[in-house]
């Protein structure tokens, strides 16, 4: 928000709001003298229009009109410097670019205004929920100051449920299993492996390993023909896989590791 409004956002507003009123007063003014200017026309002696080829009569019929306009319009009137017999259409087009003048002010106004209103609504929403965990605040705190405190508040809390959670999970699949476990634990088939790996996960979802050993682990064993299995991979079945010091190890290493896992950080 501050790109699009500044660090003061409501003096900003503040300033577009007087510039979408001055515009608007101007085109009111402007709007006034074209029609007095009208009416003026209108109410003009027919016989100065009559004989207006007369010089002496032409002059007379100019300086009323321009001691009019200098007198009775406004100032956006005497800054056109067009003749009176142009001065119509001149304020008719004045009035149009005036008017889209308006229209853009209005349209960027009404977005700044509702990014501020969003600004604050989210301000007050922050407030809120951060309220609960720094309750001595007076300030709007910044994310660098709730951080730290989430680390032993809100995140722990969830952390440990998510662990309890895990831990029922695996209670309950390995009692569905039953004495199944032990038949599967020496099978090799993608069908006991996936299962086995994804129980494993539930209580400890971090494993250590090195770009070495870690391909050899994340094997199966696939039906080639009669007698004959071989070994493959479980190629895109690890969630995430934390790279440290990946530089230790050559490309064509790194790279068995890396085609294991769906994301790499």
């Amino acid at each position: 928000m501050e790109n699009l409004l500044g660090v003061e956002p409501k003096n900003t507003l503040e300033g577009l709001k007087q510039n979408l009123d001055y515009a608007e007063g101007l085109q009111l003014v402007t709007s006034t003298s074209l029609l007095n200017w009208r009416s003026y026309l209108s109410d003009e002696s027919i016989w100065l229009s009559i004989f207006s080829w007369l010089p002496f009569v032409l002059t007379k019929r100019d300086a009323q009109r321009k001691n009019f306009i200098h007198q009775s319009l406004c100032t956006i009137t005497n800054e056109l410097q067009c003749l009176p017999e142009n001065l119509e259409n001149a304020l008719e087009k004045a009035l149009k670019e005036q008017k889209k003048h308006i229209n853009g002010l209005t349209t960027t106004y009404q977005q700044y205004l509702h990014c501020y209103q969003q600004f604050e609504k989210s301000e007050a929403e922050w407030n809120l929920s951060t309220r609960q965990i720094l309750p001595e605040s007076n300030s709007t705190p910044s994310f660098e100051e709730i951080d730290p405190v989430l680390d032993i508040t809100v995140r722990f809390r969830m952390f440990r449920l998510a662990v309890h959670y895990w831990e029922a999970r695996w209670l309950l699949t390995c009692r569905y299993e039953g004495d199944k476990l032990e038949e599967l634990a020496n099978k090799t088939g993608l069908k006991a492996v996936l299962p086995r790996w994804r129980r494993r996960m539930m209580l400890t979802p971090c494993i250590v390993s090195t770009f070495h050993s870690l391909p050899s682990h994340m094997t199966y064993k696939a039906y080639a023909g009669e007698n004959d299995f071989k070994t493959e991979y479980l190629v895109n079945e690890i969630d995430l896989l934390i790279v440290d010091e990946a530089g230790q190890v050559s490309p064509e290493v790194a790279g068995a590791s890396l085609s294991l896992a769906k994301k790499h950080w």
